[in-house]
């Protein structure tokens, strides 16, 4: 997992979503990224706030572990975006 000890840390700043063709969605958005059990696994939580009243517009959690027989990262996040819920997988190389 040291590959991915740059994104340890706290992270902010503005993002840019887009939802639906015309309707972006740009939060402050802030990012918690740490690692769990001894180091094994990095969780990443985040939430993006409405800059106009600073209400939460998003909110994510991520979870990135090693899948041994493949030899590659495997990254799961969940995410809400407003009252909508998804859950997205990706692979990393």
């Amino acid at each position: 997992m040291k590959k991915l000890s740059f994104l340890i840390g706290k992270w902010s700043g503005e993002a840019r979503l887009q939802r639906r063709p015309g309707e972006p969605l740009e939060p402050v958005q802030t990012e918690d990224a740490q690692y769990k059990l001894d180091g094994l696994v990095p969780m990443i939580r985040g939430h993006g706030r409405n800059k106009s009243d600073g209400k939460i517009a998003l909110q994510a959690f991520t979870i990135v572990s090693y899948d041994d027989e493949a030899g590659a990262h495997r990254m799961r996040a969940y995410h809400a975006c407003l009252s909508r819920r998804r859950r997205s997988t990706w692979r990393l190389s």
